[in-house]
């Protein structure tokens, strides 16, 4: 079992407002994808939330769209419905 270890006042919701301020971007231009407890405040602040279809209620209930298992190709498959990614740019596998 998988446990995450974070600073008292942190987390991933604080690494990205830290990391947008330092490349003057806003939280309406990124996209976050989560599974777990641990991703929701991530997932509240992002431009476009993506819940993965393995993740948990509590992350599903939070995400404007919800997405394949990881291990069905989730995060491909979000893109592609987002329209980040598309046929002339991507060569299928």
């Amino acid at each position: 079992r998988a446990r995450d270890i974070i600073v008292k006042n942190g987390g991933k919701d604080i690494g990205i407002k830290e990391i947008l301020q330092y490349y003057n971007l806003e939280l309406s231009e990124i996209m976050a994808f989560g599974d777990g407890d641990n991703d929701i405040k991530m997932l509240e602040i992002a431009g476009v939330s993506v819940a993965m279809g393995n993740g948990n209620a509590n992350v599903k209930a939070v995400a404007d769209y919800i997405t394949d298992d990881i291990d069905e190709d989730g995060i491909e498959k979000a893109l592609y419905h987002y329209g980040i990614f598309h046929e002339t740019l991507i060569k299928k596998r």
